[in-house]
Formats: C-alpha cells, sequence, structure tokens
C-alpha cells in the first residue's frame, strides 16, 4: 500500500527541518492577523504535531481518519503523553469551535479573527457572558499551549520515540478516550 511505502521512507529521514520550515512559512504569511489557522499554535501546528509523529514512528492513519482519532491513536501508541494528547486535544476542539462560529457569521471559511463588537459577539455565542478580551486570554493560553507541544516533539531526536511529557508503554484506552477517537472533526 502507498501509505506503507511512504511510512517506511519517511521513518528513516530527519523531517524535523522541513517541517518547522513549512510551519514557520504558513506563520509568517499571517503575520499581523490573529490566524487561529495558521498563525503559531493553530490548527496547523497541531496537524503538523501528528503528521510529523506518524511519518517519524510509522504509525499508519486509523480508520475514518480525524484529527480526534489521529491523536487517539498517537496517545494510545505510547507517542504522545497524557498533559501532550490533553493540551493537543482541547486546543483542537476549542479552535474548530472558533472556526465554525466565524463560518456561521461570515458565511465562508475565515481564520482570522476580528477586532472590536465582532469579537465581543463571537466570545458570547462560545461562552455566554464572555467578552473578546476574555476569549483573546483563552486563544493566547490554547496558542501557547499547542505551540510549545509543537516545539518540544519537533525538537527532539530525529529518531522513532514518544513525545517528551513522559515516555509511557502503549496505553489502554478507557471508554471517555474511545469515545475521543470517536468525536467528529469535519
Amino acid at each position: 500500500e502507498l501509505e506503507e511505502i511512504i511510512l517506511e521512507r519517511a521513518s528513516s529521514l530527519d523531517l524535523s527541518e522541513p517541517i518547522r520550515g513549512m510551519k514557520q512559512r504558513l506563520e509568517d504569511r499571517s503575520r499581523g492577523a490573529i490566524d487561529i489557522k495558521q498563525g503559531p499554535g493553530g490548527l496547523s501546528a497541531i496537524q503538523f504535531t501528528i503528521q510529523y509523529l506518524q511519518l517519524r514512528n510509522r504509525v499508519p492513519s486509523p480508520p475514518l481518519k480525524s484529527t480526534t482519532r489521529l491523536l487517539g491513536t498517537l496517545r494510545m501508541a505510547g507517542l504522545l503523553g497524557a498533559r501532550d494528547h490533553r493540551d493537543l486535544l482541547t486546543g483542537f476542539r476549542f479552535l474548530r469551535e472558533l472556526e465554525h462560529r466565524l463560518r456561521l457569521m461570515h458565511g465562508r471559511a475565515v481564520s482570522h479573527l476580528p477586532s472590536g463588537e465582532a469579537l465581543d459577539e463571537i466570545a458570547a455565542i462560545l461562552k455566554p457572558g464572555t467578552t473578546g478580551e476574555q476569549l483573546m486570554d483563552e486563544l493566547e493560553h490554547t496558542r501557547r499551549r499547542i505551540d510549545s507541544v509543537f516545539r518540544k516533539i519537533i525538537e527532539q531526536s530525529p529518531g522513532p520515540g514518544p513525545s517528551t511529557d513522559s515516555v509511557e508503554k502503549p496505553v489502554e484506552s478507557s471508554p471517555d478516550e474511545r469515545s475521543t477517537c470517536r468525536d467528529s472533526d469535519a
């Protein structure tokens, strides 16, 4: 199968620099805007982290591939520690919800956050009683956690191995984690 061939070849390469470079180019294009997709600690950082771990460790995609399933697969394989998994999963859900709200407001895909009253409106929809400033604080906290996981994993030695928040054996999934793996992220 093609995926097996790609994983076989990629696992012997040091992909950290090319991935870091691709991510940096995306971030450079989004400078000056609050971009929840391509900016630092955005959705693309989660995708780059997942794909890097898959390629480095020869992890095939699960059936019905989705971000939450891929994170669950990497966690169960012992390649993402509990804290890194939680940070990426909760960050993904938060950013994806924000992205959906922007799409509903604009009637099209949008990844840049507005300012002023429009930001307050999004904040109130996401969490009633929340201000735009509070939303920005949560967003910055989330993006820092995601970017921290990305940097830690990419800066590890290029050989196969788990994330460094804890070296773990593969884990058995609990009912909660199994349901996490079934979450949709369409």
